[in-house]
């Protein structure tokens, strides 16, 4: 995902495009290239493809799955590379943050006991 695309220099382009052919002169239609018409183009040779050697029947290799410690591996290595990518907060605000959870987490049970306590005791009087 964080990878960065990089665009191909357009120096690539430039150099196909003023190609020199076979007879050494520079292709018709290039930037500053003149048509020699004195010289025939030559067509290219057909080559045929190579042909594999067949050394006999193929043996057919079905790979192995991973084992346990492979797979163990492999998931480490992953938790480390994406642990590098982590934002780690700065420490005062790790700080702020755990007091702000505390304080929260005592106002509401708080709040839910003194609930707890309201309803028990109406329970009780109704029960009487």
């Amino acid at each position: 995902m964080g990878r960065i695309l990089k665009k191909k220099p357009d120096s690539r382009k430039s150099r196909l495009k003023n190609k020199p052919t076979q007879n050494g002169s520079i292709e018709p239609g290039a930037e500053g290239a003149s048509v020699n018409v004195d010289v025939p183009k030559t067509e290219a040779v057909k080559r045929p493809a190579p042909q594999p050697k067949s050394a006999g029947p193929k043996k057919t290799v079905t790979p192995k799955e991973p084992g346990f410690i492979e797979k163990s591996q492999s998931f480490l290595r992953e938790v480390k590379a994406e642990l590098k990518k982590v934002v780690w907060p700065a420490k005062n605000q790790t700080v702020a943050s755990t007091v702000v959870v505390i304080v929260l987490v005592i106002i509401v049970s708080s709040f839910l006991g003194l609930f707890d306590l309201g309803l028990k005791g109406l329970i009780r009087m109704v029960l009487h």
